[in-house]
């Protein structure tokens, strides 16, 4: 049977008929520590304890600075959002903002739905490298653009254009599973939320505390033609925080663009070679050395099959319920306190945003690694699902505190003081404040155990290295899909419950109990997966065999 035919048969029984581990022989290579007096140097027993390859320092660095693109570039807008979309006076109605406000956040997404799986295609035929440098030069191109807005329609399209460009984040997980194996790959994929949790840092600080420089920053900026005499503060409004965020896009291209990484060697075929600076074949098609790459066909049969599907369908899930909760918050947080929201400022809601983000460094770098010692990919999965599913059921009650502050008969301070007042009043003000913090957090501990999950799972199911570049192209027009679907669905849904003058459940509550919903869904199809998904199903497939002594990522 040739090659190609064996390549084009080896995924249709998806996951159940891969082997469930590396073999030499008949005898198993387990990751247990082998029995006593049964290894020893120089023996080629095959029960030895395998070896950790390092990661390739180099490359996980540079792929980790331009996974902090695409997040910046999605998350800059929230902060400012909602007040430059009132400020386009398309409505006078405060209750009817979300939904213009759910349009802008969804056009990013809506692109990147159309053009996630030819990024994902093109990468797999013309190398990852290019595809990267066009997402992160577009990224710049549209930063400048969206700076200079001045109408509702103007954002609209650049935003579109920005996220059709934009498919840097899961071209970068391919790679990252091509350079890992079942050793260090759960450590790799665990540095990817880290990145961007990173963007989601830095994309609210700029928005918020860049944003509206003329009012903020009146010495620096107050008599600048370009903001001071706009005829739309709009632009004062974005260009500042936009101007940052290219400055950060631009030193990620130069950085990728001079780093020099090599063309892969036939020793680099079966994933990382062992050394800390292997090769990853950025520069050219992800098909092993001497073999034709799957045609079209073959990719499309693998990325529609039965166990991706299921585990993509998991993802849209979470992106779906993720997008809309990154939605909510903003818009929810600059809602009067009598309409259901807590009346945070702009700069204050880009804080709780940058700080929950900073809280995410702490889960990946301290907790998460020890629940990873004791759960597999698929419970850390099902645990975050559940996590996020009781927090968007209870998150909209913390509104009920700051409103009963507002509403108290000792509370004689100005309603719209951001921070605790003096007097009797602040131990309820703090009260709200321990309970968003608390919120947040759960929501962080959720959003890192699922999409570091998500990640390792979907590669994980992809049965051919050639196909990976595909299906995870496939995976983000659908996470895109969600992302498209879900500020639209949540800003129709809020202002709708604002405006119907409904009692518990169908008033502001409702977005976020059919949020919750949504997770407690996300987290029963779970229960369709496969257990296998835990072990990396392409590695098997390619390595034929694994002789004793040898390295059990080599392709024999």
């Amino acid at each position: 049977m040739s090659d190609r035919h064996a390549g084009s048969t080896r995924y249709q029984g998806g996951l159940s008929d891969a082997p469930s581990t590396l073999t030499t022989g008949s005898r198993p290579t387990t990751n247990c520590p082998p029995p006593t007096g049964l290894s020893s140097p120089g023996n080629s027993s095959p029960y030895t304890t395998p070896h950790i390859t390092p990661l390739p320092r180099r490359q996980i660095t540079v792929l980790l600075m331009m996974g902090v693109t695409e997040p910046t570039s999605f998350t800059v807008l929230f902060p400012f959002v909602y007040l430059m979309v009132r400020d386009f006076h398309i409505t006078t109605d405060p209750k009817a903002i979300g939904l213009y406000v759910g349009m802008v956040a969804s056009a990013f997404p809506m692109a990147r739905l159309s053009t996630g799986m030819l990024w994902g295609f093109l990468s797999d035929r013309v190398g990852r490298r290019p595809i990267l440098l066009t997402g992160v030069m577009g990224s710049i191109v549209c930063s400048l653009l969206f700076g200079l807005s001045h109408s509702q329609l103007w954002v609209i399209l650049v935003r579109a254009v920005w996220g059709g460009l934009n498919g840097s984040f899961h071209i970068a997980k391919s790679i990252f599973a091509e350079i890992t194996d079942e050793t260090n790959q759960a450590k790799a994929f665990s540095l990817l939320p880290c990145c961007r949790n990173l963007g989601i840092i830095l994309g609210p600080m700029i928005g918020g505390l860049l944003s509206n420089p003329v009012e903020n920053y009146s010495r620096v900026f107050g008599e600048s033609a370009l903001f001071a005499n706009n005829a739309s503060q709009n632009s004062a409004s974005t260009m500042v925080p936009c101007s940052y965020d290219t400055a950060t896009q631009s030193t990620h291209y130069n950085t990728y663009q001079g780093n020099g990484i090599k063309k892969p060697s036939p020793d680099a075929e079966g994933g990382t070679n062992g050394g800390a600076e292997s090769s990853t074949g950025l520069n050219s098609p992800s098909s092993p050395v001497g073999k034709p790459p799957l045609s079209a066909r073959e990719s499309l049969a693998i990325a529609f099959n039965r166990d991706t599907l299921k585990f993509i369908a998991g993802y849209f899930g979470l992106a779906l319920l993720a997008i809309m909760f990154d939605e909510l918050h903003p818009v929810w947080a600059a809602t009067d306190p009598d309409l259901g929201g807590i009346g945070l400022t702009v700069q204050t809601i880009g804080l709780t945003l940058s700080t929950s983000g900073a809280a995410v460094l702490y889960v990946q770098i301290v907790a998460y690694p020890k629940v990873q010692r004791y759960l597999g990919s698929l419970l850390r999965f099902r645990y975050g699902a559940i996590l996020f599913s009781v927090l968007l059921f209870t998150f909209p009650f913390i509104s009920s505190l700051e409103a009963y502050r507002r509403t108290a008969p000792y509370n004689t301070a100005d309603s719209s003081s951001t921070f605790a007042s003096p007097g009797q009043q602040q131990p309820i003000r703090l009260i709200t404040w321990i309970a968003l913090i608390v919120a947040l957090f759960a929501k962080v501990c959720g959003n890192t155990f699922c999409f570091t999950s998500a990640h390792l799972l979907i590669n994980n199911s992809v049965p051919s290295r050639e196909a990976l570049g595909t299906v995870n192209g496939f995976s983000q027009s659908v996470g895109s899909l969600a992302k498209a679907i879900g500020p639209i669905m949540a800003g129709a849904l809020w202002s709708w419950s604002l405006a119907n003058g409904y009692s518990f459940s169908l008033d502001y509550h409702f977005i976020f109990i059919i949020a919750s919903l949504i997770a407690l869904a996300t987290y029963l199809v779970t229960f369709t997966w496969h257990p296998r998904i835990n072990r990396q199903a392409f590695a098997k497939t390619t390595s034929k065999s694994v002789q004793p002594g040898g390295n059990a990522n080599r392709a024999v």
